[in-house]
């Protein structure tokens, strides 16, 4: 649990700029774009409505409880700052509730959602750094869902309805079951919330040097400098046939997502009460947070991002790669990288220093861990199936983990594959994960040895190929090998592909 404090602010406040920064920072990022519930808290629009979410910072036997009580939201000059890092999930549903008969055929869609999530993004706030960092979930990841069977990631909301977890409680425990990462708050818009925001603060104008047209997604624009409404600002982020895949999609959001944040903190949008006024009334009735973001809250964190800019913005993507399921496309989650990826974001490493901590000068890494490094591993046969604990020993061994004994579990029956840790052996626990596809991470006593329980799912085709034999050479020393070995194992994102409309051009509009 991060412990954080909170001082009294000294001085005038900006109340347009505290206003439009919240709509940048915490309005819902729905379909690539940030809404307005600050915005909403500040002018007492009191239409934003909370749920009950079960389970909300629950990661394994670990529960983190933000600083979440109440406060008083008028204040006058003095506002709370707020000093702990929070992690709020961010969803757009396709509800198609509010939009008009015009709106439906501009987009090129029917009257009716699938309650499907359309974009997942995972903020995690960190107002002593004045820093964002982004999370993309790919729609078409494949997950385990809170309920225990399988499918993409979009669906998990749907699949929810039908537990006692709710459609919003089934995918928050879904991604902190899949990234270990305790989610604080929800925040939930739909298509219509999404439009209005946009066309509330005037569209968003940025330049594209290609023509892009998705007629299932009624977008159609040609080469230059193009204002976005918010029908054409919906096409953009959800297109799915520009010649790419769900990572040029997700590539997109991001994209749009820099360029609303430009657009909201720009002099035009801060100096205009009426896009504000706008902007608050458009989008109030379309936005569904959970219960425990209070009103406080949302002024405290809005008046803590202030200053937040492009450069505080740290985009990053769930590393994954396409593939069929059955029948189904997905995503399969590359378990390596991933790993890496939500150890680095869970301990706010993103953003080139510890979360909630002022920018520090740069430090070398320890090299990363290794399979040698492991302690011999109990492998042990859950699923019933003969010689499985074998077939996972000798699988493990060709990876270069050392395995001291194989057994039955004490019931079988297990579906997924679970490796169970000490707590002085997390480290350890999520590079054994990160070789078994799937693998669930489970908390054990203190004097338990590191242990892999196979279950139904594992399979060990799907394990990454195991290192090729080392080929001796001669040692040559370089003046540049101290600095190639510096960041190794680091999580810096990958250069990304090319893809349509989501390249940021040199060129101002």
């Amino acid at each position: 649990m991060f412990q954080g404090g909170r001082f009294r602010a000294r001085g005038a406040i900006d109340w347009r700029r505290l206003a439009l920064t919240l709509t940048a920072v915490l309005g819902v990022l729905a379909f690539g774009t940030v809404s307005t519930v600050g915005v909403l808290v500040y002018l007492g629009v009191q239409k934003v409505d909370r749920i009950s979410i079960a389970g909300l910072g629950e990661v394994g036997d670990q529960v983190r409880i933000p600083n979440g009580e109440e406060r008083n939201a008028s204040r006058g000059a003095g506002i709370d700052e707020v000093t702990d890092v929070r992690n709020v999930l961010l969803v757009g549903t396709d509800s198609r509730e509010g939009l008009t008969d015009e709106q439906l055929l501009r987009l090129g869609t029917e009257d009716e959602g699938t309650n499907l999530t359309d974009t997942i993004m995972l903020f995690q706030l960190d107002p002593k750094a004045d820093h964002a960092t982004v999370l993309s979930f790919p729609r078409d990841l494949l997950v385990t869902y809170c309920d225990g069977s399988k499918g993409r990631i979009n669906k998990a909301y749907q699949t929810g309805q039908d537990t006692s977890f709710g459609g919003p409680g089934c995918l928050v425990r879904t991604i902190q079951d899949l990234t270990t990462i305790p989610i604080d708050h929800y925040v939930e818009v739909d298509f219509a919330g999404f439009i209005d925001a946009v066309d509330a603060v005037g569209g968003v104008t940025f330049y594209v040097d290609e023509p892009l047209t998705d007629r299932y997604a009624g977008l159609d624009v040609d080469p230059g400098c193009v204002t976005f409404d918010g029908a054409k600002a919906l096409g953009f982020v959800r297109a799915r046939h520009l010649g790419d895949d769900d990572f040029g999609r997700i590539a997109r959001q991001q994209r749009f997502l820099r360029e609303l944040v430009s657009e909201s903190t720009s002099l035009d949008t801060l100096t205009n009460p009426a896009r504000i006024v706008s902007l608050v009334n458009a989008v109030a009735g379309s936005i569904t947070t959970d219960d425990q973001l209070s009103t406080g809250d949302m002024v405290e964190l809005a008046y803590s991002f202030r200053e937040l800019s492009n450069a505080g913005l740290d985009t990053r993507t769930v590393p994954g790669q396409p593939g069929m399921w059955g029948d189904a496309a997905v995503v399969f989650l590359d378990d390596a990288e991933s790993a890496r990826l939500f150890s680095d974001f869970r301990l706010g490493l993103l953003g080139g220093q510890p979360a909630g901590q002022p920018a520090a000068p740069p430090v070398s890494e320890p090299a990363p861990l290794t399979p040698a490094e492991v302690p011999a591993l109990l492998v042990l046969n859950g699923a019933g199936v003969k010689g499985l604990a074998s077939v996972g020993s000798e699988a493990l061994t060709a990876r270069g983990f050392a395995v001291s004994r194989t057994d039955n579990a004490p019931d079988f029956g297990l579906g997924r594959t679970e490796v169970l840790y000490a707590p002085d052996r997390r480290g350890e626990a999520e590079l054994v994960a990160a070789a078994i596809p799937g693998a669930a991470l489970v908390p054990a006593a203190a004097s338990s040895p590191l242990t892999v329980v196979l279950g139904e799912d594992f399979d060990p085709a799907r394990m990454p190929p195991p290192p090729p034999p080392p080929v001796a050479t001669p040692a040559v020393a370089t003046p540049d090998a101290d600095v190639a070995a510096e960041g190794a194992g680091s999580s810096e994102p990958a250069p990304e592909p090319t893809y349509a409309g989501a390249t940021v051009s040199a060129v101002s509009c």
